[in-house]
């Protein structure tokens, strides 16, 4: 017959001492640990860095939300500053030439300055706007006018000085030979602008 349970017991016997029982108990704790550990700390472990990590980039991804609407607190603290002039901006640089409105401002600054508006011819400008291009479009007007020079200097000042955008390209003066009361006869090219 083979070995017995007390056969086996009687050989181990003689091994368990005190000694040997405290051994056998703390290298039986230590490969419970180990076992544990390698189960269920290291997970529990690897979770915290895990979260840990995704707790700095979610603070990270909000600074840059604060900065971000920071920002956009700013621009509107800005829009709402030249909220009111934006219609004058309009004015200013319209997205299509006006010519009637254009006219009509330089017939009644001339009339006003008291000079006498012989000629007015505007470049031909094309009636369907190209699209898809955004970029400044100019056109000249050209006048023949007549008046003394303080007259032409108040005309050149409230010309420069009106709502719209407009440059002074070319400017002709001269002195009607016909008479003697100093009238001048002035041969004026200006360009505006518009932004389709």
């Amino acid at each position: 017959m083979g070995p017995s349970v007390s056969d086996a017991y009687k050989r181990v016997k003689p091994l368990a001492t005190d000694k040997n029982k405290g051994y056998f108990m703390i290298i039986l704790s230590l490969l419970t640990l180990s076992i544990f550990g390698a189960f269920a700390i290291r997970p529990t472990v690897l979770t915290a860095f895990t979260l840990y990590k995704e707790i700095q980039d979610l603070k990270e991804i909000n600074q840059k939300y604060e900065n971000k609407i920071t920002d956009v607190v700013k621009a509107q603290s800005e829009y709402e500053k030249i909220r009111d002039d934006i219609p004058l901006i309009y004015e200013t640089l319209p997205k299509d030439p006006k010519f009637p409105l254009l006219i009509s401002t330089f017939e009644d600054i001339a009339a006003s300055s008291s000079l006498s508006l012989i000629d007015m011819t505007v470049d031909p400008q094309p009636v369907v706007p190209i699209t898809g291009v955004l970029r400044l479009t100019d056109f000249n007007i050209k006048m023949k006018l007549s008046g003394d020079y303080g007259n032409a200097y108040k005309f050149l000042s409230s010309l420069l000085n009106s709502q719209r955008i407009v440059t002074i390209e070319k400017m002709d003066m001269a002195t009607d030979e016909g008479t003697s009361s100093g009238e001048l006869k002035i041969d004026l090219t200006a360009k505006s602008y518009y932004e389709p």
